[in-house]
């Protein structure tokens, strides 16, 4: 990779951290904020997970911070130590956490660390939490301050210290992932957001974790390709080469030159993920649906609060619950039942809601991840039902997020690094040809990619689709709604080429009867119609009605493709000719006559040397996007008639 744009700041920062070779250096904000008070030699190996009780007699003197020393031995890159603090009513407190992401090597030396353990405020022990995962764990000492040498008794004081020491550690933090990333090519950024700044009890709840759970840093992720990298051995689910050929990117944020996404939302705190992943599937659903960006915003707190089938806000749930709970109840709008990050109760909401969106149906990728078809039936269930909600769900940790489509990551895909500059994807780069997939995060856009993550999986189990409840599901069907109904649904040709796109659903009755039967399958582009399976549209030249010889309409029609009147040919018409926003091009040498008849919402260009006559009380009716446009050296008359602004 070459660094490119990146300013002084960056080589300064790159300067002031060669010398870190190790974790045992990784320090500086991770000591004991007071002065520590006594020790507690230990010497005590562990490799599993155990419980250590403090003594009776130890767990009678308030703590204001705890530390601890002692050495590491990774066994694998999955491996895990995370040392947690219980105090007498079980509140927990992460003293300190290492894998191999958080440091130089596999061999680990630490001294006096502490996290969220730095300071503490008249917290009573009662036993640490050894969680290991493949690792060889030495504990030498632990440290001990005392509450009555705490040298911060206001509490304000207390809380502004505390976050200022959170965020230098986790600045810390940032830096280490950062340099391990840069020397292994990995291909991601780590950055201050608000999903690194949870606290471990946080973490937890909105990952539906256990303490074990390992992230591989997902949590601090801000730009690239974050990869999954898979502890399951076996071969199931593992990336295989695809039997078919999709299209290399598709992306629903740009489809017909549309967003078809809702703004990102933030979850707060708590589990409510698989509720926030399925409500924006719902509104991108409808704004497909409907060919048109109505933007609503759903309730979360509704599907949470009122589902029937499971979940919560502080224990997570599975998508499916949320998906069912839209298809057979409908949900409300956002103003009816805001978002409290909270399970109350679902009388909370309001009696008489501005909207209620019920989808007809739902379904999931029933694709074994063991078949060399899995990753193509996915891309195609993407490009054909819209975005859908997905999952990383990992044997100690979850989230649900809404999959809005995938790429290919390329030599010359540019990644944004935290100092402004971006680094540039160079030949040989493990991450080549791999596919990644575009989930929208509910964290708000401090979370990757403007809250976009760009992820990449080892193996295809981690994405929830082998679990009892199917992760990857997607909306079908009809829409229902208190304020739209399928004469809303908006049927046309936004690049003049003839061909027609009206949304997700069947060919609407909102159609002109000369649209073709089959969807446009990239309205942005009047040179693609029709779109296959794969994601690949049909190259075509856009459909025109030419005029080579003279004629007369004297009928009503609608033209669902451009009109060109040619050199020598006049066109004269005495009806109403409806032109679907398309042009209307007169040749050198042609003539357009309007004798009592009417142009409505064409685009008009009257070449130099052709000729517009406007008489009889003849009319051109223009919409807010139509132009008339008269070239230099074209003839135009108009007597009795009108040029007129619809």
């Amino acid at each position: 990779m070459r660094i490119y744009k990146c300013c002084f700041l960056f080589c300064v920062f790159l300067f002031a951290v060669i010398g870190l070779s190790n974790a045992q250096q990784k320090t500086t904000h991770f000591k004991l904020y007071n002065e520590q008070s006594s020790t507690i030699t230990k010497n005590e190996r562990f490799l599993k997970n155990t419980v250590v009780d403090f003594l009776e007699e130890e767990k009678k003197n308030a703590l204001c911070g705890l530390s601890v020393s002692g050495n590491i031995k990774f066994k694998s890159d999955f491996g895990l130590v995370r040392i947690l603090l219980e105090d007498n009513v079980g509140n927990e407190y992460l003293v300190y956490e290492v894998y191999p992401l958080l440091t130089e090597g596999k061999d680990v030396a630490f001294e006096g660390i502490c996290e969220e353990t730095s300071l503490l405020q008249s917290v009573l022990p009662n036993c640490l939490k050894i969680v290991i995962r493949d690792a060889d764990c030495n504990i030498n000492s632990i440290e001990l301050s005392e509450e009555k040498d705490n040298k911060i008794q206001n509490h304000e004081d207390f809380i502004r210290v505390k976050n200022k020491i959170a965020e230098e550690q986790l600045i810390e933090k940032i830096n280490t992932i950062n340099r391990y990333n840069e020397k292994t090519q990995i291909g991601w950024y780590a950055g201050v957001n608000d999903m690194a700044k949870l606290s471990f009890t946080d973490k937890k709840r909105i990952f539906s974790a256990e303490n074990n759970f390992n992230t591989q840093g997902y949590e601090y992720y801000v730009s690239g390709f974050f990869t999954i990298k898979s502890p399951n051995v076996g071969s199931a689910g593992k990336m295989k080469p695809s039997t078919t050929a999709c299209i290399d990117s598709f992306d629903w944020r740009n489809k017909h030159g549309i967003n078809w996404n809702t703004s990102v939302k933030h979850q707060g705190s708590g589990g409510g993920c698989w509720a926030f992943a399925t409500a924006a599937a719902a509104e991108s659903y409808v704004n497909l649906y409907y060919n048109q960006k109505l933007d609503l915003d759903l309730s979360e707190q509704d599907i949470i609060s009122c589902n029937t089938g499971g979940g919560t806000n502080a224990y997570g749930g599975w998508p499916v619950y949320a998906t069912n709970y839209i298809t057979t109840t409908g949900i409300v709008d956002e103003n009816c039942f805001p978002f409290v990050n909270a399970d109350v109760p679902c009388s909370n909401s309001c009696m008489s809601p501005n909207e209620r969106i019920k989808i007809n149906g739902s379904s999931y990728v029933s694709t074994s991840v063991e078949s060399s078809n899995f990753e193509d039936d996915l891309k195609k269930k993407v490009i054909a039902q819209g975005p859908m909600t997905g999952a990383i769900y990992i044997t100690s940790w979850r989230h649900a997020m809404e999959i809005s489509g995938y790429g290919t990551v390329k030599v010359g895909d540019r990644i944004r690094t935290p100092q402004s500059g971006y680094i540039i994807i160079e030949q040989g780069n493990p991450l080549i040809g791999k596919t990644y997939w575009i989930y929208k995060n509910s964290y708000g856009l401090s979370s990757g990619n403007e809250g976009y993550h760009y992820i990449v999986f080892e193996n295809y189990s981690d994405m929830g689709i082998g679990q009892n409840f199917k992760a990857l599901r997607y909306f079908t069907g009809s829409v229902q709604s208190l304020n739209y109904t399928e004469a809303n649904i908006v049927c046309e040709d936004r690049d003049g080429d003839g061909y027609y796109f009206w949304g997700i659903g069947p060919k609407p009755a909102s159609c002109p009867a000369c649209a073709p039967d089959e969807p446009d399958g990239d309205d942005s582009n009047p040179n693609l119609g029709t779109m296959d399976e794969y994601g690949y549209c049909e190259p075509i030249t856009p459909l025109v009605e030419n005029i080579a010889s003279s004629q007369t309409w004297n009928t009503n029609r609608t033209l669902c493709r451009n009109l060109l009147v040619q050199s020598g040919a006049t066109l004269t018409v005495t009806a109403t000719v409806f032109m679907q926003a398309h042009k209307v091009t007169i040749q050198n040498g042609g003539k357009i006559i309007l004798s009592g008849g009417t142009i409505d919402n064409g685009n008009i260009i009257a070449q130099s040397g052709s000729e517009l006559t406007v008489t009889n009380n003849g009319k051109v009716l223009l919409g807010c996007y139509d132009n008339l446009a008269i070239q230099s050296g074209a003839i135009f008359n108009m007597t009795y008639g009108g040029i007129l602004l619809k």
